[in-house]
Protein backbone atom coordinates (compact mmCIF):
# COMPACT_ATOMS: atom_id res chain seq x y z
CA UNK A 1 0.00 0.00 0.00
CA UNK A 2 2.92 2.71 0.96
CA UNK A 3 4.54 2.11 -2.25
CA UNK A 4 1.68 2.31 -4.22
CA UNK A 5 0.72 5.62 -2.83
CA UNK A 6 4.20 6.75 -3.42
CA UNK A 7 4.10 5.43 -7.23
CA UNK A 8 0.65 7.51 -7.36
CA UNK A 9 1.50 10.28 -6.11
CA UNK A 10 4.83 10.74 -8.76
CA UNK A 11 2.61 10.70 -11.68
CA UNK A 12 0.90 14.02 -10.20
CA UNK A 13 4.32 15.86 -10.06
CA UNK A 14 5.56 15.06 -13.57
CA UNK A 15 5.44 17.88 -15.99
CA UNK A 16 1.83 17.74 -17.75
CA UNK A 17 1.86 20.58 -20.79
CA UNK A 18 4.71 22.40 -22.90
CA UNK A 19 4.82 26.52 -21.32
CA UNK A 20 2.17 28.84 -23.09
CA UNK A 21 1.17 33.05 -22.04
CA UNK A 22 -0.06 32.97 -19.25
CA UNK A 23 -2.39 35.44 -17.07
CA UNK A 24 -2.56 35.90 -13.06
CA UNK A 25 -5.75 36.54 -10.88
CA UNK A 26 -6.73 35.79 -7.91
CA UNK A 27 -9.96 34.17 -5.99
CA UNK A 28 -11.67 33.44 -2.51
CA UNK A 29 -13.52 30.09 -2.11
CA UNK A 30 -16.18 30.13 0.80
CA UNK A 31 -18.35 27.34 1.97
CA UNK A 32 -20.44 25.80 4.84
CA UNK A 33 -21.05 22.29 5.12
CA UNK A 34 -23.05 19.92 7.34
CA UNK A 35 -23.14 16.44 7.62
CA UNK A 36 -24.54 13.27 9.13
CA UNK A 37 -24.24 9.85 9.32
CA UNK A 38 -27.00 7.88 7.65
CA UNK A 39 -26.03 4.09 9.21
CA UNK A 40 -23.19 1.96 9.71
CA UNK A 41 -19.88 3.37 7.42
CA UNK A 42 -22.05 5.64 5.42
CA UNK A 43 -22.34 9.40 6.12
CA UNK A 44 -23.83 12.15 4.01
CA UNK A 45 -22.41 15.76 3.34
CA UNK A 46 -24.23 18.81 2.15
CA UNK A 47 -21.76 21.94 1.18
CA UNK A 48 -22.52 25.00 -0.35
CA UNK A 49 -19.86 26.89 -2.06
CA UNK A 50 -19.55 30.18 -3.36
CA UNK A 51 -16.45 31.37 -5.94
CA UNK A 52 -15.13 34.48 -6.09
CA UNK A 53 -12.84 36.80 -8.52
CA UNK A 54 -11.01 39.39 -6.31
CA UNK A 55 -10.66 41.77 -9.28
CA UNK A 56 -13.17 42.63 -10.15
CA UNK A 57 -15.11 41.39 -6.79
CA UNK A 58 -17.78 39.02 -8.41
CA UNK A 59 -19.20 35.67 -7.82
CA UNK A 60 -18.05 33.38 -10.38
CA UNK A 61 -19.69 30.00 -9.34
CA UNK A 62 -21.84 28.47 -6.60
CA UNK A 63 -23.40 25.35 -5.92
CA UNK A 64 -24.66 23.07 -3.55
CA UNK A 65 -22.78 19.60 -3.77
CA UNK A 66 -24.31 16.73 -2.03
CA UNK A 67 -21.82 13.75 -1.40
CA UNK A 68 -22.92 9.92 0.32
CA UNK A 69 -19.59 8.49 1.39
CA UNK A 70 -19.38 4.65 2.39
CA UNK A 71 -16.07 3.37 4.22
CA UNK A 72 -15.14 -0.11 3.05
CA UNK A 73 -12.45 -0.90 4.91
CA UNK A 74 -9.48 0.85 6.88
CA UNK A 75 -7.80 1.64 3.43
CA UNK A 76 -10.55 1.88 1.24
CA UNK A 77 -13.76 4.15 0.78
CA UNK A 78 -15.89 5.65 -2.09
CA UNK A 79 -18.21 8.82 -2.34
CA UNK A 80 -20.99 9.50 -5.45
CA UNK A 81 -21.18 13.24 -5.64
CA UNK A 82 -23.94 15.33 -7.42
CA UNK A 83 -23.30 18.98 -7.73
CA UNK A 84 -26.13 21.84 -9.65
CA UNK A 85 -23.45 24.61 -10.69
CA UNK A 86 -24.45 28.68 -11.74
CA UNK A 87 -21.66 30.18 -13.39
CA UNK A 88 -21.72 33.76 -13.76
CA UNK A 89 -20.09 35.22 -16.90
CA UNK A 90 -20.66 38.78 -15.70
CA UNK A 91 -23.48 41.40 -17.49
CA UNK A 92 -26.30 39.73 -16.59
CA UNK A 93 -25.18 36.38 -18.07
CA UNK A 94 -25.32 32.78 -16.19
CA UNK A 95 -25.45 29.53 -17.12
CA UNK A 96 -26.24 26.28 -15.31
CA UNK A 97 -24.83 22.61 -15.36
CA UNK A 98 -25.24 19.26 -13.60
CA UNK A 99 -22.21 17.40 -12.61
CA UNK A 100 -22.09 14.12 -11.03
CA UNK A 101 -18.53 12.24 -10.01
CA UNK A 102 -17.34 8.98 -8.50
CA UNK A 103 -14.37 8.96 -5.77
CA UNK A 104 -12.36 5.78 -4.82
CA UNK A 105 -10.04 6.80 -1.73
CA UNK A 106 -6.97 4.74 -1.03
CA UNK A 107 -5.47 5.54 2.49
CA UNK A 108 -2.46 4.66 4.19
CA UNK A 109 -0.43 5.50 7.30
CA UNK A 110 3.75 5.84 7.55
CA UNK A 111 4.72 6.31 11.20
CA UNK A 112 2.76 9.74 12.08
CA UNK A 113 2.16 11.25 8.18
CA UNK A 114 -1.26 9.96 7.03
CA UNK A 115 -1.26 9.32 3.04
CA UNK A 116 -4.36 9.22 0.73
CA UNK A 117 -4.76 9.01 -2.92
CA UNK A 118 -7.82 9.82 -4.29
CA UNK A 119 -9.20 8.87 -8.16
CA UNK A 120 -12.24 10.93 -9.14
CA UNK A 121 -14.16 10.49 -12.68
CA UNK A 122 -16.90 13.21 -13.66
CA UNK A 123 -19.05 14.09 -16.09
CA UNK A 124 -20.28 17.55 -16.36
CA UNK A 125 -24.07 18.20 -18.41
CA UNK A 126 -23.14 21.77 -19.40
CA UNK A 127 -25.75 24.14 -20.89
CA UNK A 128 -26.13 23.76 -24.58
CA UNK A 129 -24.98 20.52 -24.63
CA UNK A 130 -27.65 17.30 -25.20
CA UNK A 131 -25.95 14.40 -24.13
CA UNK A 132 -27.01 13.99 -20.92
CA UNK A 133 -25.23 13.62 -17.60
CA UNK A 134 -24.45 10.01 -17.83
CA UNK A 135 -23.38 9.94 -21.19
CA UNK A 136 -19.69 9.12 -20.82
CA UNK A 137 -18.27 10.32 -24.52
CA UNK A 138 -16.60 12.65 -22.23
CA UNK A 139 -15.77 13.10 -18.58
CA UNK A 140 -13.32 14.17 -16.45
CA UNK A 141 -10.62 12.38 -14.35
CA UNK A 142 -8.56 13.39 -11.54
CA UNK A 143 -6.17 12.43 -9.77
CA UNK A 144 -5.57 13.74 -5.85
CA UNK A 145 -1.95 12.53 -3.61
CA UNK A 146 -2.93 14.15 -0.10
CA UNK A 147 -0.11 14.46 2.91
CA UNK A 148 -1.39 15.14 6.42
CA UNK A 149 0.68 15.73 9.28
CA UNK A 150 0.32 17.06 12.57
CA UNK A 151 2.58 20.18 13.26
CA UNK A 152 2.85 22.02 16.66
CA UNK A 153 -0.37 20.32 17.42
CA UNK A 154 -1.90 21.35 14.78
CA UNK A 155 -3.15 18.81 11.82
CA UNK A 156 -1.89 20.08 8.61
CA UNK A 157 -2.71 18.72 4.76
CA UNK A 158 -0.42 19.26 1.96
CA UNK A 159 -2.08 18.10 -1.45
CA UNK A 160 -1.65 17.88 -5.35
CA UNK A 161 -4.29 17.39 -8.05
CA UNK A 162 -4.06 17.00 -11.70
CA UNK A 163 -7.00 16.92 -14.13
CA UNK A 164 -7.37 15.22 -17.30
CA UNK A 165 -10.68 15.35 -19.82
CA UNK A 166 -11.09 12.42 -21.39
CA UNK A 167 -12.88 11.92 -25.36
CA UNK A 168 -12.66 8.52 -26.75
CA UNK A 169 -9.40 8.08 -27.10
CA UNK A 170 -7.81 11.19 -26.37
CA UNK A 171 -6.69 12.54 -23.05
CA UNK A 172 -6.30 16.44 -22.54
CA UNK A 173 -4.28 18.16 -19.36
CA UNK A 174 -6.76 20.46 -17.86
CA UNK A 175 -5.14 21.94 -14.49
CA UNK A 176 -3.44 21.13 -11.83
CA UNK A 177 -3.88 22.36 -7.96
CA UNK A 178 -1.56 22.20 -5.07
CA UNK A 179 -3.41 22.94 -1.37
CA UNK A 180 -2.16 23.61 1.95
CA UNK A 181 -4.77 23.25 4.44
CA UNK A 182 -5.86 23.34 7.96
CA UNK A 183 -9.18 22.49 10.15
CA UNK A 184 -9.75 24.37 13.53
CA UNK A 185 -12.06 22.14 15.71
CA UNK A 186 -14.42 24.31 17.99
CA UNK A 187 -15.75 21.52 19.72
CA UNK A 188 -17.46 18.30 18.69
CA UNK A 189 -19.67 19.72 16.28
CA UNK A 190 -18.07 23.02 14.59
CA UNK A 191 -15.29 23.09 12.66
CA UNK A 192 -13.58 26.14 10.64
CA UNK A 193 -11.02 25.31 7.76
CA UNK A 194 -8.55 27.07 5.86
CA UNK A 195 -6.55 26.83 2.78
CA UNK A 196 -4.27 28.39 0.37
CA UNK A 197 -3.96 27.35 -3.36
CA UNK A 198 -2.25 27.60 -6.13
CA UNK A 199 -3.96 26.55 -9.11
CA UNK A 200 -2.40 26.04 -12.56
CA UNK A 201 -5.10 25.81 -15.51
CA UNK A 202 -3.02 26.21 -18.77
CA UNK A 203 -3.44 29.81 -19.71
CA UNK A 204 -4.46 31.17 -16.09
CA UNK A 205 -2.59 31.07 -13.02
CA UNK A 206 -4.20 31.48 -9.55
CA UNK A 207 -3.98 32.12 -6.26
CA UNK A 208 -7.03 31.70 -3.90
CA UNK A 209 -7.94 31.33 -0.67
CA UNK A 210 -10.23 29.53 1.07
CA UNK A 211 -12.45 29.42 4.42
CA UNK A 212 -15.12 27.08 5.15
CA UNK A 213 -17.57 26.53 8.21
CA UNK A 214 -18.54 22.47 8.41
CA UNK A 215 -21.24 21.19 11.73
CA UNK A 216 -21.54 17.87 11.96
CA UNK A 217 -24.61 15.94 13.67
CA UNK A 218 -24.36 14.01 16.74
CA UNK A 219 -24.37 10.28 15.32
Amino acid sequence: MRKTLACLALVLVLPGYAAAQVTWENQVWTSVQAEKKLFSKTRMTLTLETRFNTNPLMAVRYFPNLAVQRKWSDFFSSTVHYRYITSNKGMGVRESSHRLMLDAVFSGKIRKTDLAFRLRAGREDESGTNEGILTMSEFVLRQKFTVKRKILKQDFALSVEQFETIRGTEVEFDQRRYVLGTDFKLNKQNFINVFVMYQDLISTRRLNLGVGYEYKFND
